[in-house]
């Protein structure tokens, strides 16, 4: 029996699945090599835990390099930040934008000035980038940030969605 649980785990580690396909591996819905190792290793930690953890510790920085993930979010990253950037200059109720690589948040405010927090409307702004098919979080101390948090491949044509979304979300609350 561990044999056969050394050969399976072998083989669906070093499987590597074109973008978008799928997998059932002992009752989990997996896609792509990184989910499918994570998949493995959790279905068989409790058999061989400490085995299972060696094979798969190696594949998650295979992927991110073999894959430029990490190139991936320094790009988009950037092209994301100077998009949001521009919706600053177009729209008052952002009060500023901060982050670093993926991962931002705009700040909305109701007035410039005085950076009164504009907590209803982030959370309007929220509610109508759901309904629109975007999911973003609302956070900070004041309940007035706009969370971006994205997934590593997420990519510039997703970044075009957002900002598109964005755009006409804010237009739609001023």
């Amino acid at each position: 029996m561990v044999g056969h649980l050394d050969e399976f785990i072998e083989t669906q580690v070093n499987l590597r699945l074109p973008a978008g396909a799928h997998l059932m591996v002992l009752g989990l819905d997996v896609a792509g090599p990184l989910w499918l190792a994570i998949a493995v290793a959790i279905a068989g930690a409790a058999h061989h835990p400490q085995r299972i953890r060696r094979l798969v510790a190696g594949i998650p920085m295979d992927v991110i390099e073999d894959e430029g993930i990490q190139e991936n979010v320094q790009a988009t990253g950037r092209y994301l930040g100077q998009g949001l950037r521009a919706l600053l200059e177009r729209h008052e109720l952002i009060g500023d934008v901060r982050g670093k690589g993926l991962f931002y948040g705009v700040e909305l405010v109701r007035d410039r000035g005085s950076l009164e927090p504009a907590a209803e409307e982030a959370r309007g702004l929220r509610d109508w980038l759901r309904h629109h098919g975007v999911l973003l979080g609302v956070t900070g101390p004041q309940g007035n940030v706009i969370k971006i948090r994205p997934p590593m491949v997420f990519g510039p044509e997703h970044a075009d969605e957002l900002l598109e979304k964005l755009d006409e979300g804010l237009a739609c609350m001023a």
